[in-house]
């Protein structure tokens, strides 16, 4: 109990996305910022999000778009794929986990007690079909 003690005291002194992207960065990723790299668009993303990236791995762990419905996933994904990348969307929340299923990622869960966490990929296949798919897309 102590440990989940120790993380609220955490995430209320120095918010959640700086604790997360600071969860990444123990892991090995860097965490990036909307507008920092070619792939993460700041026109489409708030900029407290948390993503992050070791070598060709992009953990997308905490997202909103500045226009839900408007594609921004999809834009990230083809954006991802472009550039040779593979995302992997952690702790998927709300109507991701459909998305994931409609496009057929699997997911895992990986890791154990309080550092367990599920993980969606999508496949080789899946992730070539994307390239370029979607620059104006709409929906998710």
């Amino acid at each position: 109990m102590s440990e989940l003690k120790a993380a609220i005291e955490r995430i209320a002194k120095i918010g959640p996305a700086a604790a997360m992207r600071e969860d990444e960065h123990a892991l090995g990723f860097s965490p990036v910022r909307p507008g920092e790299v070619s792939w993460l668009s700041a026109e489409d993303w708030q900029n407290d999000i948390v993503i992050s990236q070791r070598y060709r791995e992009v953990r997308i762990v905490a997202i909103k778009a500045k226009k839900p419905g408007s594609g921004a996933l999809r834009r990230l994904i083809a954006a991802l794929a472009d550039a040779n990348l593979l995302p992997i969307i952690v702790e998927p929340m709300l109507e991701m986990p459909a998305i994931l299923e409609r496009w057929r990622w699997t997911g895992e869960v990986i890791g154990e007690g309080f550092n367990k966490q599920e993980i969606w990929r999508p496949s080789a296949k899946w992730l070539r079909s994307r390239k370029s798919k979607s620059k104006t897309g709409s929906g998710e």
